[in-house]
């Protein structure tokens, strides 16, 4: 998604280390997508791994952890680069309607809020995250190579759950883990940073402009 430059040049410059949030969970891990949880292990990570402060960067659910650290833990973080823009979730404002383009662009936000949604991702998990991938794009073919490197996460028996229950969560239609109540409302109090940071443009159609994040 970034020019090979650019990650070249990071690399030499910076000891880089992905952190991976999307490990399979066990039956005795709650399969909970909601905010807090990955993120909270995030800012856990850098001072386990002796990194006093980092460079936070992500895209997507991988943004949405660097974005939450970055706003809640700002001590450990150097700068936060966010591919798409600032994406923690605004769960009190979710009712807000947005214009019907925008609706109309998020319609598998509120397709996996439905039963027909939940058995629809179980039964064509590879068509849905196909389609969603090819309408995405802009300008350039679909990469049917790159989209089977990908796929087999899909295969992950807790896909279908933990992919359900981040849609749901951040709408408020099903109850958050209590345990984690008090970052949430951390979240919620919006509370202003002053950190260097850096949207990153990338080959897909955002989903939702990052003027419109939180």
């Amino acid at each position: 998604m970034f020019p090979s430059g650019l990650l070249i040049g990071v690399v030499k410059t910076f000891r880089v280390r992905e952190l991976d949030g999307q490990a399979q969970l066990t039956p005795a891990v709650d399969l909970s997508r909601e905010q807090p949880p990955t993120k909270r292990e995030k800012s856990r990570w850098t001072p386990a791994l002796g990194i006093a402060r980092a460079f936070l960067c992500g895209y997507d659910w991988g943004g949405r952890a660097c974005c939450v650290v970055a706003a809640l833990w700002p001590e450990r973080a150097r700068g936060l680069v966010s591919g798409g823009g600032y994406n923690v979730h605004d769960v009190a404002g979710s009712a807000k309607p947005a214009d019907a383009a925008q609706e109309h662009r998020a319609w598998y936000y509120y397709y996996f809020c439905t039963p027909r949604g939940i058995a629809g991702l179980t039964e064509n998990r590879r068509d849905i995250a196909k389609l969603l991938w090819q309408l995405w794009l802009v300008g350039e073919p679909f990469d049917a190579a790159l989209f089977e490197q990908s796929a087999p996460s899909f295969d992950n028996p807790d896909f279908v759950d933990v992919v359900i229950h981040s849609y749901r969560v951040r709408f408020g239609y099903v109850a958050g883990d209590p345990s984690l109540a008090e970052i949430e409302r951390r979240l919620a109090a919006k509370q202003p940073r002053n950190l260097p940071n850096q949207q990153t443009p990338h080959r897909f159609v955002r989903v939702v402009n990052p003027t419109e994040r939180r």
